[in-house]
């Protein structure tokens, strides 16, 4: 049974409006690190959402996955 994983970033539209001159590293560092963390885990990409993605895992590791998301966009240095 597939197993899918949604990701989406809070307030976008705000940090877009504040941060506009930053948000497209931010936005391409945060789509690369949740690339390698999904293929990494088994995982693929079926679609981005702009600012997030839908994943699908046909086993793998979603749940790993998703907790090594986490820690990887908070141990990131934003600016």
């Amino acid at each position: 049974m597939p197993v899918f994983l949604l990701t989406d970033i809070e307030s976008s539209t705000r940090l877009w409006e504040t941060f506009p001159a930053q948000m497209g590293w931010a936005l391409a560092r945060h789509d690369a690190i949740l690339r390698r963390e999904i293929e990494g885990h088994g995982g693929r990409i079926v679609k981005h959402t702009g600012d997030g993605v839908l994943a699908v895992f046909e086993g793998g590791r979603p749940l790993r996955c998703a907790l090594e998301v986490q820690k990887a966009l908070a141990g990131e240095n934003w600016g």
